[in-house]
């Protein structure tokens, strides 16, 4: 019996292995930020079910995507966040997380302007810092 989401984790699939595999072809500081590869990672990432396989290879497709100042910008927001606006690395690296569904503006001690990592850009980082 198909219960309409077969498709869903099949194309899932499909798209973290393509982005697996370009990830082990380019460097790892090139910039993918306006990349299919990218956007198919995140696809994959949000189309997935948490702590599954597809989920923990979309996790590390997506890291891998990442350029090096954006990898850097999602740490600091996963090790040290939640983070002030006027603390954080970048506000547009800030703003491209925030696009892929990384990161999340946040209150922070009944204060707003505070950004921090959400569950899926921890899963990303982690995917690595195993």
């Amino acid at each position: 019996m198909n219960t309409g989401a077969e498709p869903n984790k099949v194309q899932a699939a499909t798209n973290c292995e393509q982005a697996v595999s370009y990830s082990k072809e380019v460097s790892p500081q090139r910039s993918c930020m306006s990349s299919d590869v990218l956007r198919a990672a995140v696809k994959g990432l949000h189309a997935s079910e948490q702590g599954s396989g597809t989920y923990a290879t979309a996790s590390f497709a997506v890291y891998h995507a990442l350029s090096g100042a954006h990898r850097e910008a999602l740490s600091q927001l996963v090790k040290q966040g939640p983070v002030y606006d006027g603390d954080v690395i970048s506000k547009s690296l800030r703003d491209d997380l925030m696009q892929l569904g990384l990161a999340t503006r946040v209150c922070y001690k009944g204060e707003q302007g505070y950004t921090a990592s959400n569950y899926a850009g921890w899963d990303v980082l982690r995917s690595v810092e195993r």
